[in-house]
Protein backbone atom coordinates (compact mmCIF):
# COMPACT_ATOMS: atom_id res chain seq x y z
CA UNK A 1 0.00 0.00 0.00
CA UNK A 2 0.99 3.67 -0.41
CA UNK A 3 0.44 6.17 2.40
CA UNK A 4 -0.96 9.52 1.22
CA UNK A 5 -1.39 12.89 2.96
CA UNK A 6 -4.39 14.23 4.85
CA UNK A 7 -5.59 17.25 6.79
CA UNK A 8 -6.33 17.48 9.61
CA UNK A 9 -4.71 14.66 11.61
CA UNK A 10 -3.18 14.03 15.03
CA UNK A 11 0.07 12.49 13.92
CA UNK A 12 2.03 15.44 12.66
CA UNK A 13 0.83 18.99 12.78
CA UNK A 14 -2.40 19.04 14.72
CA UNK A 15 -3.86 18.02 18.05
CA UNK A 16 -7.57 17.53 18.53
CA UNK A 17 -8.27 16.95 14.86
CA UNK A 18 -11.63 15.39 15.66
CA UNK A 19 -12.70 18.78 17.08
CA UNK A 20 -11.61 20.73 14.01
CA UNK A 21 -13.39 18.23 11.75
CA UNK A 22 -16.72 19.27 13.25
CA UNK A 23 -16.29 22.70 11.59
CA UNK A 24 -16.19 20.92 8.23
CA UNK A 25 -19.20 18.76 8.97
CA UNK A 26 -21.47 17.86 6.07
CA UNK A 27 -19.08 17.14 3.26
CA UNK A 28 -19.57 13.84 1.45
CA UNK A 29 -16.68 11.51 0.68
CA UNK A 30 -15.23 11.50 -2.82
CA UNK A 31 -13.07 13.56 -5.14
CA UNK A 32 -13.28 17.34 -5.54
CA UNK A 33 -13.02 17.30 -9.33
CA UNK A 34 -13.23 14.63 -12.00
CA UNK A 35 -10.67 16.18 -14.36
CA UNK A 36 -7.77 13.73 -13.88
CA UNK A 37 -8.17 13.94 -10.09
CA UNK A 38 -6.90 10.63 -8.67
CA UNK A 39 -7.64 8.94 -11.98
CA UNK A 40 -6.65 5.28 -12.29
CA UNK A 41 -4.89 4.11 -15.47
CA UNK A 42 -3.08 0.94 -16.53
CA UNK A 43 0.70 0.79 -16.43
CA UNK A 44 1.71 -0.34 -19.90
CA UNK A 45 2.39 -4.06 -20.28
CA UNK A 46 2.49 -4.69 -16.52
CA UNK A 47 0.29 -6.01 -13.74
CA UNK A 48 0.05 -2.58 -12.15
CA UNK A 49 -2.01 0.61 -12.17
CA UNK A 50 -1.14 4.27 -11.80
CA UNK A 51 -3.00 6.95 -9.84
CA UNK A 52 -2.70 10.57 -10.93
CA UNK A 53 -2.33 13.47 -8.49
CA UNK A 54 -5.67 14.60 -7.10
CA UNK A 55 -7.69 15.86 -4.15
CA UNK A 56 -10.64 14.49 -2.21
CA UNK A 57 -12.50 14.24 1.07
CA UNK A 58 -13.27 11.25 3.25
CA UNK A 59 -15.85 11.43 6.03
CA UNK A 60 -16.35 9.35 9.15
CA UNK A 61 -19.62 7.83 10.30
CA UNK A 62 -20.70 11.12 11.95
CA UNK A 63 -20.31 13.20 8.80
CA UNK A 64 -17.01 14.73 9.88
CA UNK A 65 -13.86 14.09 7.90
CA UNK A 66 -10.57 15.22 6.42
CA UNK A 67 -9.09 16.28 3.11
CA UNK A 68 -6.72 13.87 1.39
CA UNK A 69 -4.50 14.31 -1.62
CA UNK A 70 -2.12 12.39 -3.87
CA UNK A 71 0.92 14.38 -4.98
CA UNK A 72 3.41 11.72 -6.10
CA UNK A 73 3.87 13.25 -9.56
CA UNK A 74 4.44 16.72 -8.13
CA UNK A 75 6.78 15.45 -5.41
CA UNK A 76 8.76 12.78 -7.27
CA UNK A 77 8.07 13.31 -10.97
CA UNK A 78 6.31 9.93 -11.29
CA UNK A 79 2.68 8.97 -10.61
CA UNK A 80 1.71 6.76 -7.69
CA UNK A 81 1.69 3.06 -8.64
CA UNK A 82 0.09 -0.04 -7.13
CA UNK A 83 0.90 -3.61 -8.10
CA UNK A 84 -1.89 -6.03 -8.97
CA UNK A 85 -1.59 -9.59 -7.66
CA UNK A 86 -1.04 -12.33 -10.24
CA UNK A 87 -4.09 -13.61 -12.10
CA UNK A 88 -5.59 -17.03 -11.49
CA UNK A 89 -5.05 -19.54 -14.29
CA UNK A 90 -8.73 -20.40 -14.80
CA UNK A 91 -10.93 -17.85 -13.00
CA UNK A 92 -11.19 -14.09 -13.20
CA UNK A 93 -11.62 -11.58 -10.37
CA UNK A 94 -12.36 -7.89 -9.82
CA UNK A 95 -10.14 -5.77 -7.57
CA UNK A 96 -10.72 -2.21 -6.41
CA UNK A 97 -8.35 0.76 -6.07
CA UNK A 98 -9.45 2.40 -2.82
CA UNK A 99 -8.62 5.25 -0.46
CA UNK A 100 -8.69 3.76 3.04
CA UNK A 101 -8.63 5.67 6.37
CA UNK A 102 -8.33 4.27 9.91
CA UNK A 103 -10.34 6.52 12.26
CA UNK A 104 -9.83 4.87 15.66
CA UNK A 105 -7.80 7.78 17.08
CA UNK A 106 -7.23 9.92 13.94
CA UNK A 107 -3.47 9.41 14.03
CA UNK A 108 -3.23 7.53 10.73
CA UNK A 109 -2.90 9.03 7.27
CA UNK A 110 -5.24 7.71 4.59
CA UNK A 111 -3.60 5.40 2.08
CA UNK A 112 -4.13 4.03 -1.42
CA UNK A 113 -4.42 0.26 -1.67
CA UNK A 114 -5.67 -2.59 -3.84
CA UNK A 115 -8.72 -4.29 -2.36
CA UNK A 116 -8.48 -7.78 -3.84
CA UNK A 117 -11.60 -9.56 -5.07
CA UNK A 118 -12.39 -13.27 -5.14
CA UNK A 119 -11.70 -15.51 -8.15
CA UNK A 120 -14.95 -16.65 -9.72
CA UNK A 121 -16.63 -17.62 -12.98
CA UNK A 122 -18.88 -14.61 -12.28
CA UNK A 123 -16.58 -12.20 -10.41
CA UNK A 124 -17.95 -9.33 -8.32
CA UNK A 125 -16.09 -6.33 -6.88
CA UNK A 126 -15.11 -6.67 -3.21
CA UNK A 127 -17.22 -4.81 -0.64
CA UNK A 128 -15.89 -1.62 0.92
CA UNK A 129 -15.50 -1.31 4.69
CA UNK A 130 -17.22 1.69 6.30
CA UNK A 131 -17.67 1.46 10.07
CA UNK A 132 -16.59 3.32 13.17
CA UNK A 133 -12.89 2.49 12.68
CA UNK A 134 -12.35 2.20 8.91
CA UNK A 135 -13.65 4.31 6.02
CA UNK A 136 -13.07 3.46 2.34
CA UNK A 137 -13.97 4.95 -1.02
CA UNK A 138 -13.31 3.29 -4.41
CA UNK A 139 -11.61 5.14 -7.27
CA UNK A 140 -11.90 2.32 -9.82
CA UNK A 141 -12.53 -1.36 -10.42
CA UNK A 142 -9.78 -3.44 -12.04
CA UNK A 143 -10.81 -6.66 -13.76
CA UNK A 144 -8.08 -9.31 -13.59
CA UNK A 145 -8.91 -11.81 -16.31
CA UNK A 146 -7.91 -15.46 -15.96
CA UNK A 147 -4.32 -15.96 -17.07
CA UNK A 148 -3.74 -12.22 -17.61
CA UNK A 149 -0.12 -11.04 -17.70
CA UNK A 150 -0.90 -7.33 -17.86
CA UNK A 151 -3.63 -4.81 -17.08
CA UNK A 152 -5.08 -2.79 -19.96
CA UNK A 153 -7.32 0.28 -20.06
CA UNK A 154 -10.24 -1.98 -21.03
CA UNK A 155 -9.90 -3.75 -17.65
CA UNK A 156 -10.43 -0.53 -15.64
CA UNK A 157 -13.86 0.88 -14.72
CA UNK A 158 -13.81 4.40 -13.25
CA UNK A 159 -15.99 4.64 -10.11
CA UNK A 160 -15.28 8.23 -9.10
CA UNK A 161 -18.74 9.39 -10.26
CA UNK A 162 -20.61 6.70 -8.33
CA UNK A 163 -21.74 8.24 -4.99
CA UNK A 164 -22.42 4.76 -3.61
CA UNK A 165 -18.67 4.10 -3.50
CA UNK A 166 -17.07 7.52 -4.16
CA UNK A 167 -18.75 10.44 -5.99
CA UNK A 168 -17.99 14.14 -6.16
CA UNK A 169 -17.54 15.98 -2.88
CA UNK A 170 -20.69 17.97 -2.03
CA UNK A 171 -22.27 19.67 0.97
CA UNK A 172 -25.92 19.57 1.91
CA UNK A 173 -27.07 19.50 -1.73
CA UNK A 174 -26.36 16.19 -3.43
CA UNK A 175 -25.62 15.83 -7.13
CA UNK A 176 -27.51 12.72 -8.36
CA UNK A 177 -24.66 11.29 -10.41
CA UNK A 178 -25.66 7.72 -9.50
CA UNK A 179 -28.16 7.67 -12.37
CA UNK A 180 -25.49 8.72 -14.85
CA UNK A 181 -23.04 6.21 -13.39
CA UNK A 182 -25.62 3.40 -13.50
CA UNK A 183 -26.53 4.11 -17.13
CA UNK A 184 -22.87 4.25 -18.11
CA UNK A 185 -22.07 1.03 -16.26
CA UNK A 186 -25.02 -0.83 -17.80
CA UNK A 187 -24.09 0.36 -21.28
CA UNK A 188 -20.41 -0.48 -20.77
CA UNK A 189 -21.29 -3.98 -19.56
CA UNK A 190 -23.60 -4.49 -22.55
CA UNK A 191 -20.94 -3.43 -25.01
CA UNK A 192 -18.29 -5.58 -23.35
CA UNK A 193 -20.65 -8.57 -23.48
CA UNK A 194 -21.47 -8.00 -27.14
CA UNK A 195 -17.81 -7.56 -28.05
CA UNK A 196 -16.87 -10.72 -26.16
CA UNK A 197 -19.63 -12.72 -27.90
CA UNK A 198 -18.65 -11.37 -31.31
CA UNK A 199 -14.97 -12.12 -30.73
CA UNK A 200 -15.70 -15.68 -29.59
CA UNK A 201 -18.35 -16.37 -32.23
CA UNK A 202 -20.91 -17.29 -29.55
CA UNK A 203 -24.04 -16.15 -31.39
CA UNK A 204 -26.51 -19.00 -30.81
CA UNK A 205 -29.65 -16.92 -31.27
CA UNK A 206 -28.23 -14.30 -33.64
CA UNK A 207 -28.99 -11.59 -31.07
CA UNK A 208 -25.55 -10.06 -31.57
CA UNK A 209 -24.19 -9.44 -35.05
CA UNK A 210 -21.47 -7.23 -36.40
CA UNK A 211 -24.09 -4.93 -37.89
CA UNK A 212 -26.07 -4.65 -34.65
CA UNK A 213 -22.91 -4.11 -32.64
CA UNK A 214 -21.85 -1.34 -35.01
CA UNK A 215 -25.24 0.29 -34.63
CA UNK A 216 -25.01 0.10 -30.83
CA UNK A 217 -21.62 1.74 -30.88
CA UNK A 218 -22.96 4.51 -33.10
CA UNK A 219 -25.85 5.07 -30.70
CA UNK A 220 -23.33 5.54 -27.90
CA UNK A 221 -21.15 7.90 -29.88
CA UNK A 222 -24.14 9.96 -30.96
CA UNK A 223 -23.41 12.36 -33.77
CA UNK A 224 -19.62 12.20 -33.46
CA UNK A 225 -19.17 9.91 -36.46
CA UNK A 226 -21.69 11.92 -38.47
CA UNK A 227 -19.50 14.99 -38.23
CA UNK A 228 -16.41 12.87 -38.80
CA UNK A 229 -17.86 11.80 -42.15
CA UNK A 230 -19.14 8.29 -41.31
CA UNK A 231 -22.60 6.79 -40.74
CA UNK A 232 -24.36 3.40 -40.98
CA UNK A 233 -25.82 2.27 -44.29
CA UNK A 234 -29.16 0.45 -44.62
CA UNK A 235 -27.56 -2.76 -43.29
CA UNK A 236 -25.91 -1.06 -40.32
CA UNK A 237 -22.41 -1.20 -41.79
CA UNK A 238 -20.18 1.79 -41.01
CA UNK A 239 -19.43 3.55 -44.30
CA UNK A 240 -18.42 7.07 -45.39
CA UNK A 241 -21.34 9.39 -44.67
CA UNK A 242 -22.58 10.18 -48.21
CA UNK A 243 -24.99 12.85 -46.96
CA UNK A 244 -22.27 14.61 -45.06
CA UNK A 245 -19.81 14.23 -47.93
CA UNK A 246 -22.20 15.72 -50.48
CA UNK A 247 -23.06 18.52 -48.09
CA UNK A 248 -19.48 19.59 -47.54
CA UNK A 249 -17.69 18.40 -50.70
CA UNK A 250 -20.23 17.98 -53.53
CA UNK A 251 -19.23 16.56 -56.92
CA UNK A 252 -17.17 19.20 -58.72
CA UNK A 253 -15.46 20.42 -55.52
CA UNK A 254 -11.72 21.05 -55.57
CA UNK A 255 -9.28 20.07 -52.82
CA UNK A 256 -5.94 21.91 -52.80
CA UNK A 257 -3.17 20.80 -50.45
CA UNK A 258 0.56 20.20 -50.05
CA UNK A 259 -0.32 16.66 -48.91
CA UNK A 260 -0.21 14.14 -51.80
CA UNK A 261 -2.81 11.85 -50.15
CA UNK A 262 -6.09 11.69 -52.06
CA UNK A 263 -9.01 13.31 -50.18
CA UNK A 264 -10.93 10.10 -50.93
CA UNK A 265 -9.09 8.49 -48.00
CA UNK A 266 -10.33 11.20 -45.67
CA UNK A 267 -13.80 12.03 -46.96
CA UNK A 268 -14.76 9.17 -49.30
CA UNK A 269 -16.03 9.67 -52.84
CA UNK A 270 -14.03 9.50 -56.08
CA UNK A 271 -11.45 12.20 -56.69
CA UNK A 272 -9.32 12.85 -59.78
CA UNK A 273 -5.96 14.56 -59.52
CA UNK A 274 -5.45 17.60 -61.76
CA UNK A 275 -1.85 17.89 -62.94
CA UNK A 276 0.10 20.61 -64.76
CA UNK A 277 -2.79 23.08 -65.09
CA UNK A 278 -3.82 26.48 -63.75
CA UNK A 279 -7.31 27.35 -62.48
CA UNK A 280 -9.18 30.04 -64.46
CA UNK A 281 -12.40 31.77 -63.42
CA UNK A 282 -15.23 30.63 -65.72
CA UNK A 283 -16.90 33.13 -68.08
CA UNK A 284 -18.94 33.14 -71.30
CA UNK A 285 -15.67 32.96 -73.21
CA UNK A 286 -14.23 30.26 -70.97
CA UNK A 287 -17.18 28.09 -69.81
CA UNK A 288 -16.95 25.74 -66.78
CA UNK A 289 -15.00 22.60 -67.62
CA UNK A 290 -13.28 24.03 -70.70
CA UNK A 291 -9.53 23.53 -71.08
CA UNK A 292 -6.78 25.18 -73.08
CA UNK A 293 -3.47 26.98 -72.95
CA UNK A 294 0.09 25.70 -73.28
CA UNK A 295 3.20 26.08 -71.17
CA UNK A 296 5.44 26.99 -74.19
CA UNK A 297 4.62 28.37 -77.66
CA UNK A 298 6.38 28.87 -80.99
CA UNK A 299 5.12 31.92 -82.90
CA UNK A 300 3.57 31.33 -86.29
CA UNK A 301 3.88 33.81 -89.18
CA UNK A 302 0.43 35.25 -88.61
CA UNK A 303 1.26 35.73 -84.91
CA UNK A 304 4.33 37.91 -85.59
CA UNK A 305 3.53 41.62 -85.13
CA UNK A 306 2.75 43.27 -88.47
CA UNK A 307 5.76 45.21 -89.92
CA UNK A 308 7.22 46.28 -93.34
CA UNK A 309 11.00 45.87 -94.01
CA UNK A 310 12.45 48.89 -95.89
CA UNK A 311 15.66 49.85 -97.73
CA UNK A 312 16.68 53.01 -99.55
CA UNK A 313 15.34 53.15 -103.14
CA UNK A 314 18.61 54.66 -104.37
CA UNK A 315 20.78 52.03 -106.02
CA UNK A 316 24.43 52.58 -106.73
CA UNK A 317 26.89 50.98 -109.11
CA UNK A 318 30.59 50.44 -108.58
CA UNK A 319 33.35 51.04 -111.23
CA UNK A 320 37.16 51.18 -111.27
CA UNK A 321 38.92 54.07 -112.87
CA UNK A 322 42.65 54.59 -112.71
CA UNK A 323 42.23 58.27 -112.29
CA UNK A 324 39.67 57.97 -109.54
CA UNK A 325 39.92 54.42 -108.17
CA UNK A 326 36.61 52.80 -107.12
CA UNK A 327 33.72 55.20 -107.00
CA UNK A 328 29.89 55.09 -106.95
CA UNK A 329 27.40 56.56 -109.34
CA UNK A 330 23.64 56.67 -109.32
CA UNK A 331 22.37 53.48 -110.91
CA UNK A 332 19.93 55.35 -113.16
CA UNK A 333 22.63 57.36 -114.99
CA UNK A 334 25.57 54.93 -114.85
CA UNK A 335 26.58 53.28 -118.08
CA UNK A 336 28.99 50.38 -118.26
CA UNK A 337 29.09 50.19 -114.51
CA UNK A 338 28.60 47.09 -112.26
CA UNK A 339 25.24 46.96 -110.44
CA UNK A 340 25.24 46.15 -106.69
CA UNK A 341 21.95 44.55 -105.45
CA UNK A 342 21.09 44.23 -101.67
CA UNK A 343 20.10 40.83 -100.18
CA UNK A 344 18.19 39.88 -96.95
CA UNK A 345 19.23 37.13 -94.42
CA UNK A 346 16.85 35.36 -91.99
CA UNK A 347 17.36 35.88 -88.23
CA UNK A 348 15.97 34.16 -85.09
CA UNK A 349 16.14 30.54 -83.86
CA UNK A 350 12.46 29.55 -84.15
CA UNK A 351 12.41 28.05 -80.63
CA UNK A 352 9.32 27.99 -78.36
CA UNK A 353 9.20 30.64 -75.64
CA UNK A 354 7.98 30.28 -72.01
CA UNK A 355 4.29 31.10 -71.81
CA UNK A 356 3.66 30.65 -68.03
CA UNK A 357 2.68 33.11 -65.32
CA UNK A 358 4.55 33.08 -61.98
CA UNK A 359 3.32 30.04 -60.06
CA UNK A 360 3.42 28.02 -56.83
CA UNK A 361 2.59 24.31 -57.20
CA UNK A 362 0.09 22.39 -55.02
CA UNK A 363 -1.70 19.05 -55.27
CA UNK A 364 -5.18 19.64 -56.76
CA UNK A 365 -7.98 17.08 -56.69
CA UNK A 366 -11.47 17.32 -58.21
CA UNK A 367 -14.33 15.19 -56.90
CA UNK A 368 -15.93 13.40 -59.86
CA UNK A 369 -18.29 10.98 -58.05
Amino acid sequence: MIEIKNYPNNRDEFVGAEQLMKFLHGRTSGVFSLADSAAVTAKQNQMAVRISDGYGWIANGEGNGCAWWVDAMKSTGAPAELAISAADGTLSRIDRVVVSWETADYTQHPYLMILKGANSSNPQPPALTNNSTTRQISLAQVRVNAGALKITSADITDERLDPAVCGLVTYSEKIPTEVIQAQFTDLLNLLKSQIDQTASGALPDGSVTKEKLAKSLLDVLGTVRKFAGYAPDASGNIVPNKWNLDENHPVGSLWISKNPTSPAERFGGTWERQEGIFILGASSKYPVGSTGGESTHTLKVDEIPSHTPSISTEMYCLRWQESHGYHFQDAETAKGWSRVSPTFKSIGGGKAHNNMSPYKAYYIWERIA
